[in-house]
């Protein structure tokens, strides 16, 4: 059973992934396989690599926080697409964005 949430989580994800970088211009996503190796790494990053950079801002404000979250997320997904053939990001611009609309609509599926 969890072998499935893992699955239906890591669809979810490309799909999302598939969609920003349909909405968002300067993210590219070749074709589904990219996408699924691109949300493999993201999930990899996030899971390893965010957690260190985040406690650098242990001890400040919460929009010190929402701002560095941000940061560190579009720096994650810039570096899963230097990693990922197939899916591409022009710039730090498009990643901030690319990461807002990828958590409005992680957002709002949950709600569901």
């Amino acid at each position: 059973m969890m072998y499935l949430y893992f699955f239906v989580k890591w669809l979810v994800l490309s799909l999302i992934l598939m969609f920003t970088a349909w909405l968002v211009p300067g993210i590219e996503v070749k074709n589904l396989g990219s996408a699924f190796l691109a949300a493999a790494v993201i999930g990899l990053l996030n899971t390893f690599i965010k957690p260190l950079l985040l406690m650098i801002n242990l001890p400040t404000n919460p929009i010190i926080i929402t701002v560095l979250a941000l940061v560190v997320n579009a720096l994650l997904l810039l570096l899963a697409s230097y990693i990922v053939p197939g899916f591409k990001i022009n710039g730090f611009l498009p990643a901030v964005v690319g990461v807002v609309v990828m958590t409005i609509v992680t957002v709002l599926i949950s709600m569901i």
